[in-house]
């Protein structure tokens, strides 16, 4: 049996750092003792020409596609020219985009045969021994299918994978060196990335846990630093970058992993993300000696106000005290804010400058507060939102908003980056991946 695996292309504003698809590199390597053939198209990495041509000339029994709210319109279309020319090929989607649709939206968006909902390394072994042997879907949990032109629901099954069994990402199946050339050019460096938890327990308003969810769960430290050595040796990056949403949520585990860095004497050197009020000087100064340089953090907003509204758990005050933390120890600290909320006023805006001056971050990331179906912030403030084709939506770029903002968020953003822009006139050291405009 031959699966081959489809990343849809679109416009990413981050492309001159990009990063494999992880997940369908999880997915892959699931299925590699099933299977006698895998292959990727990665529309992240191809260029349009390679990429329309992979499309066009997919010829696997099984096609999977996985996608963001962003990409389901490529993926219909990828569905529509794969069904045309193998009819019986069995074409699986899964991920973000196509939990953020109805099922008759979605089954209409394109010649889906399967919608995997959830976490799909476990439902996608079941569904690939079930074609293998003529079973039956609906013994299958967690997936919706089209049977006789109806749609069929399995029952759902809270059971999850355990980190721990899950072998790593299949990361053959990418041009590695391509990803790596792409980053050395555009930011004299090099980095992948990988995870060593899933799940979120906090309740941020704009947060999507249609796939993951609340459930917290993280790998054995050994074999993080398994993994982490792995890609070292293998790839030899300037940066190994930790991309859970947590990483800092377990102290435990971080010094197991920092222990256990130090034990084996690597070298290398990563980075992480972690959440404001949740890390303290023992945590930091233990990363640090085992590597860590920089720890990337979800500040949003200087402005208590806004704080509270976007519910991230934590003040200004406690993000202030996180970054002086982080420098003393000699981390770097990045800070990814959030511009174009419902309600934001001119003062949320200086007082996020002011915060930008007082914490003197080494990293700026921006996005427009985008209400992503399956979200507290879409049922809250959907009346505002001026068009629902999703397909045009970007969060890196522009709000989706008809809201009277007292000032427009494009002019937000432009007047904390021209501060930002300022402090490293003045000195300030950044990260040289940074994207300054």
């Amino acid at each position: 049996m031959k699966v081959t695996f489809v990343y849809p292309k679109i416009f990413y504003y981050y492309d001159r750092t990009p990063y494999l698809p992880l997940g369908i590199g999880y997915l892959a390597a699931s299925i590699q003792d099933l299977v006698d053939d895998i292959n990727c198209i990665d529309g992240q990495i191809l260029s349009s020409e390679s990429y329309e041509k992979a499309i066009t000339g997919i010829n696997s029994e099984v096609v999977c596609i996985s996608a963001t709210l962003r990409q389901m319109k490529e993926a219909g279309r990828i569905a529509n020219l794969v069904k045309a020319s193998s009819p019986l090929c069995k074409i699986i989607v899964g991920g973000y985009g196509p939990h953020s649709l109805t099922l008759p939206e979605l089954f209409t968006m394109g010649k889906f045969d399967i919608f995997v909902r959830g976490e799909g390394e476990l439902t996608l072994k079941q569904l690939i021994t079930c074609f293998k042997r003529d079973g039956n879907l609906e013994e299958i949990p967690n997936i919706v299918f089209v049977d006789g032109g109806k749609l069929i629901q399995t029952k759902s099954s809270v059971s999850l994978p355990e980190l721990d069994l899950l072998p790593f990402p299949a990361r053959e199946l990418f041009n590695v060196p391509l990803y790596l050339k792409i980053w050395q050019e555009n930011t004299n460096m090099t980095s992948l990335h990988m995870i060593t938890s899933r799940g979120c327990p906090f309740g941020c308003i704009f947060c999507d846990k249609s796939v993951i969810g609340r459930t917290y769960r993280y790998r054995n430290p050994k074999l993080v630093v398994d993994e982490m050595q792995q890609l070292w040796e293998q790839y030899h990056p300037d940066d190994i970058f930790l991309f859970d949403d947590l990483f800092t949520l377990q102290q435990e585990k971080i010094m197991m992993i920092c222990q256990e860095i130090k034990q084996r004497t690597l070298l290398l050197k990563w980075s992480a993300q972690g959440k404001v009020g949740i890390v303290d000087l023992e945590m930091l100064s233990a990363m640090k000696e085992a590597g860590c340089t920089e720890l990337l953090f979800g500040v949003e907003s200087g402005s208590n106000r806004i704080l509270s509204f976007l519910k991230k758990g934590f003040t200004r005050e406690e993000v202030i005290r996180t970054f002086i933390a982080c420098h003393e120890v000699g981390l770097r600290a990045g800070a990814y804010l959030i511009v174009g909320v419902p309600g934001e006023r001119k003062e949320d805006i200086n007082l996020t400058i002011d915060l930008v001056r007082k914490i003197r971050p080494s990293l700026l990331n921006f996005s427009f507060l985008t209400p992503f179906p399956n979200t507290e912030l879409y049922r809250e403030t959907s009346q505002w939102i001026a068009q629902k084709d999703w397909t045009q939506w970007d969060d890196f770029t522009k709000t989706v908003y008809n809201y009277p903002f007292e000032v427009d968020p494009t002019v937000s953003r432009k007047r904390i980056m021209d501060v930002y822009k300022q402090l490293i006139e003045e000195g300030l050291e950044y990260s040289t991946y940074q994207l300054i405009e």
